[in-house]
């Protein structure tokens, strides 16, 4: 494992750590995102600048919070080192937020053999 770059775009109440590479080949890639705040959520994933980001919400379980900002205000993260790959599934334990990521070409070779197998 080793550690990989991130940015806080928006920085809010969850408080992240560090992130870490599980597992990375050609197309796809596994992180583990290290929170200081437990029980957080996965609230949305997209894109920023073609970069991959999520965003981490508190909900009235969330402990270990930053107390600089309120509850409900959202932490946004981006991994510019995977430019141009998209968030594929995302989930959190405790303290740990596990995404996979997968390049734009993978995604457009798995859409085009799921409308293939819809024509049979």
């Amino acid at each position: 494992m080793k550690n990989t770059l991130f940015k806080v775009i928006r920085q809010g109440a969850p408080i992240v750590n560090f992130a870490v590479i599980l597992s990375e080949h050609e197309d796809i890639a596994l992180i583990d995102i290290d929170l200081k705040s437990k029980y957080c959520e996965a609230y949305s994933t997209g894109s920023e600048e073609d970069n991959p980001t999520i965003t981490l919400m508190a909900d009235e379980n969330s402990l270990y919070l930053n107390r600089k900002y309120k509850r409900d205000d959202a932490t946004e993260i981006w991994f510019p080192r995977y430019k141009g790959w998209t968030i594929y599934m995302a989930e959190i334990h405790k303290y740990t937020c596990s995404i996979c990521l997968w390049k734009h070409e993978m995604k457009k070779e798995y859409e085009t053999i799921m409308n293939r197998s819809r024509k049979w």
